[in-house]
């Protein structure tokens, strides 16, 4: 799984062939991550201006 956080960072994550089923647990967790990254890159870029 590739997962593009913004144009400088991407996740990604290795699984095992029967994870599968797992993928909509995966999925959200993913979307919490980039979340709370994109926040923090957020947050970094209003302090330097």
């Amino acid at each position: 799984m590739l997962r593009e956080v913004n144009k400088y960072l991407a996740l990604v994550a290795i699984m095992c062939e029967g994870s599968y089923e797992k993928m909509p647990s995966v999925t959200m967790n993913v979307e919490s991550t980039v979340k709370g990254l994109t926040e923090v890159f957020n947050i970094t870029r209003q302090r330097r201006e």
